[in-house]
């Protein structure tokens, strides 16, 4: 990846309104050091956005209980640094679901989550719990599977990021999310 295009996304993102910034702080927060790894101007403070009590680790494991506000919740937990059986086993669950049904994985989510944008937008928060959990636990597995899933051009595309962090339409957490992953992986990968 270009460090220059990077560069230029994230000026475009320091140039959001503080009030954008907040209502995407989920994208935008607790970037694992990745700003000093790249040498990039911190943004202002943000905080993980406030998760209402989920009951994820009262269900079983399984792909067909997961909904979009519990890949939060469980982002959310691994950057508070809990560290629980519960989210271990679902943690590791996603890995191997995720893994196994890597080539299927975009219908699934469709069909798991409602629709095409619904799908993408809960597998991006998915490859950004597995890079968390990468930069928490140190396990290479999570950085594997998240670099085989931002190679995937379903899940992944950057299309015109640049133009769409201008314009900021309704697409913006979608964007921004994309950016979130892109220097999290620079990071991840120069400090390998």
């Amino acid at each position: 990846m270009d460090d220059a295009l990077i560069s230029k996304w994230w000026s475009s993102i320091q140039s959001l309104e503080k009030n954008v910034l907040e209502e995407n702080a989920s994208s935008l927060c607790d970037l694992h050091n990745s700003e000093q790894i790249l040498d990039l101007q911190p943004l202002p403070e943000l905080q993980f956005p406030v998760i209402q009590s989920s009951d994820l680790f009262s269900r079983k494991p399984a792909f067909k209980h997961l909904m979009r506000p519990d890949i939060l919740f469980l982002r959310k937990c691994i950057l508070s640094k809990v560290n629980t059986s519960e989210l271990t086993a679902w943690v590791e669950f996603l890995l191997r679901y995720l893994e196994i049904n890597r080539p299927s994985i975009i219908k699934k989510a469709r069909l798991q989550f409602g629709s095409t944008a619904s799908g993408r937008m809960a597998l991006l928060e998915l490859t950004a719990l597995m890079l968390d959990v990468y930069f928490e636990w140190g396990d290479l597995r999570y950085l594997n599977l998240a670099l085989k899933f931002m190679d995937m051009p379903g899940i992944f595309s950057l299309g015109s990021v640049s133009k769409k962090l201008i314009t900021q339409n309704k697409k913006l957490p979608l964007i921004l999310i994309r950016v979130r992953l892109m220097v999290l992986r620079q990071a991840a990968i120069e400090g390998i």
